[in-house]
């Protein structure tokens, strides 16, 4: 009687421990998806950030500056700021050999060859036409993620990069070589900004505090764009005001919100994923070129447009990583 009640016992006790291992796994697999979640509207609303602020850095350009120097000004303005801020938060600046190597090649490579390529492409071509051939850069993660990682690229990954390189052709211009050389730009700035998609979830920057890879984001990308300014001789800080202050505002959008929220976002969902929901950057662009700086979008560059924008949705609704 008493070994009944003992086994008794134990089944409800096994009973309750399966069922409470369940209630954990099933609120487990909530937080993920809730996190993932969050992770995604934190980049599309930075897409939508760094889809408007070009139309204001092209605004400045009347001012005496240019897409180079913008690049080298937006990151140098915000500095002093972000390094209060891990002053005040006691945060360590220190960083092994590792996050240096990341850091070099993340930020360096990734991030602050990208700035320059693309601000200093809104030198030759319309913020129109630049945005939409950066935005090469979905279906350039998808390569690059194969090539260097051993990412599968099956079928909706071919059909989105034959779409993309359809979509980019439509933006060449016939005649002059300067809109050759902007095009060149923007594209390139693509597969830049790809590497520093996927490379920044797979490194060590993945686990650094927000506010110090902030610091050194802004820093590396300063560096970058000051020595290529320096040696195009392209460096002026002879703005007009309301230029300093369009430039400050397009500072803070892109080097402080519009970064956190993309790389907030992005040590969430990973590289392609975060690539996939950046969709609304292209749109928001292209509408501000369009309504505040008055830029003309013929048939062909909007075929060009919606062939690109293809190419994502092919990605985000065939793809099994989508």
């Amino acid at each position: 009687m008493h070994i009944r009640s003992e086994k008794g016992a134990f089944m409800r006790t096994n009973v309750k421990s399966k069922r409470d291992t369940r209630q954990s796994a099933g609120q487990a697999a909530k937080r993920r998806d809730t996190g993932k979640t969050v992770g995604i509207i934190a980049v599309i609303l930075s897409a939508i950030i760094f889809g408007i602020a070009p139309t204001i850095v092209t605004l400045t350009f009347s001012g005496g500056n240019s897409g180079m120097n913008a690049a080298f000004l937006r990151s140098l303005i915000i500095l002093p700021g972000i390094y209060t801020a891990v002053l005040i938060k006691k945060i360590p600046l220190k960083v092994s050999r590792a996050e240096l190597k990341d850091l070099i090649l993340c930020i360096g490579v990734g991030q602050g060859i990208t700035s320059v390529l693309l601000s200093g492409s809104y030198d030759f071509i319309p913020v129109s036409v630049a945005t939409p051939v950066h935005f090469v850069y979905p279906v350039a993660a998808a390569v690059l993620g194969r090539m260097l990682w051993r990412e599968k690229l099956n079928k909706a990954k071919l059909l989105a990069l034959a779409l993309c390189a359809a979509g980019v052709v439509c933006f060449f211009e016939k005649d002059g070589a300067i809109a050759w050389q902007g095009i060149a730009m923007a594209l390139i700035s693509g597969f830049t900004f790809a590497f520093y998609l996927q490379y920044l979830g797979r490194s060590s920057l993945a686990e650094m505090p927000l506010l110090k890879l902030l610091f050194y984001t802004n820093l590396i990308s300063c560096a970058v764009a000051g020595i290529v300014c320096a040696a195009c001789r392209s460096i002026t800080f002879s703005l007009t005001a309301g230029a300093w202050a369009n430039m400050i505002l397009a500072s803070l959008m892109i080097s402080v919100t519009g970064t956190v929220l993309l790389q907030f976002g992005t040590r969430i969902i990973g590289g392609l994923t975060s690539a996939i929901c950046s969709t609304f950057e292209p749109i928001f662009s292209v509408l501000c070129g369009v309504v505040v700086l008055g830029e003309s979008v013929s048939t062909i560059k909007l075929l060009g447009s919606v062939l690109i924008l293809l190419s994502i949705l092919c990605i985000t609704l065939l793809s099994k990583e989508g």
